[in-house]
């Protein structure tokens, strides 16, 4: 009897943990969009204020120049808003696409429909990640130029070691090994596991040969870029 409400226990725990799935993705999607829609206002609003362009750029562009700038970044405004939706379409298209892929590769059956859910319940880490930004950078980080929002990484391995001695190209690649990045991949694995009903480790393994080669091309070509162009 012991072992029929233990294992009753367990099914009922099953069927809760995959509830999520069964959200309508365009509610789970349009609550993403919110958070990252309110950190582009912040960023716009609070910290590209126009005391910020002076402090970046005065003695490199000629004041008249730099207020010119300040202009059409507030004419531009409502842009970066619009674009909060597709960029974020693309942030989760694309990590489905691998995972698309990767199943395709190791045959299991995954629709891309399944896969670009998973992506998107796991984008929570990243919305955490931005949450925590707009914490620390409303209570306890002071950002006064372009540099330092480039280099404001919480959590990343570029946050624990010397700035100053990091060349620039490897600035992002070491800010793209985070926390964050860690539990987006153990979401997505989690996401595999309960829709493909297998194992969380060759769910792991999956996630991490599609999503994460994705990632280390893309930081590949980030880091070249950054060679390129400087």
């Amino acid at each position: 009897m012991d072992q029929l409400l233990f294992e009753e226990s367990k099914s009922q725990r099953r069927i809760e943990y995959i509830n999520i799935y069964d959200i309508k993705g365009v509610w789970i999607f349009g609550a993403i969009c919110v958070v990252y829609l309110f950190a582009a206002y912040y960023l716009q609003s609070i910290i590209l204020t126009e005391q910020t362009y002076y402090n970046s750029l005065s003695g490199q562009v000629a004041e008249e120049e730099i207020a010119e700038m300040y202009k059409i970044k507030e004419r531009m405004g409502i842009l970066s808003y619009l674009l909060v939706p597709v960029t974020t379409f693309l942030k989760i298209f694309l990590p489905a696409a691998c995972l698309y892929a990767a199943a395709i590769l190791f045959s299991y059956t995954l629709s891309f429909r399944n896969a670009f859910k998973v992506a998107l319940v796991a984008e929570s880490a990243f919305v955490l990640a931005t949450l925590l930004r707009l914490l620390l950078l409303a209570f306890f980080v002071d950002i006064n130029t372009f540099g330092e929002i480039k280099q404001f990484a919480p959590l990343s391995l570029y946050s624990i070691l010397n700035a100053s001695s990091i060349p620039s190209y490897l600035v992002y690649p070491l800010q793209v090994i985070n926390v964050f990045e860690i539990i987006y991949c153990v979401l997505l694995a989690i996401g595999l596991s309960g829709l493909l009903r297998k194992k969380f480790k060759p769910m792991l393994v999956l996630a991490l040969s599609g999503y994460g080669a994705g990632l280390f091309c893309w930081t590949i070509l980030i880091a070249f870029l950054g060679v390129t162009s400087s």
